[in-house]
């Protein structure tokens, strides 16, 4: 099952959510718009953050299920422990 590729799209202070079904491509693809979300609205800033960090964990969620699709990357010993 291919997954949802997710857009955060970060300008000054607004943020576009978008997302799009990588099982469909060419004409079949959909850009799906969510939410245009504007930072600098002190009344929504709760509900703004909450918001982005809703997409944030979902994407993360979803890749975590595909963790075995992922090559592990051979990474140089640190020299700095607290690194």
């Amino acid at each position: 099952r291919p997954p949802v590729v997710y857009g955060i799209f970060i300008l000054r202070t607004s943020v576009f959510i978008l997302t799009v079904d990588s099982a469909k491509d060419g004409k079949n693809a959909y850009v799906s718009f969510h939410v245009d979300v504007h930072f600098m609205d002190r009344h929504q800033s709760v509900w703004n953050a909450l918001t982005v960090a809703l997409v944030v964990c979902l994407a993360r969620d979803e890749l975590m299920t595909r963790l075995d699709d992922f090559e592990t990357a051979d990474m140089p010993e640190e020299s700095d422990p607290d690194a």
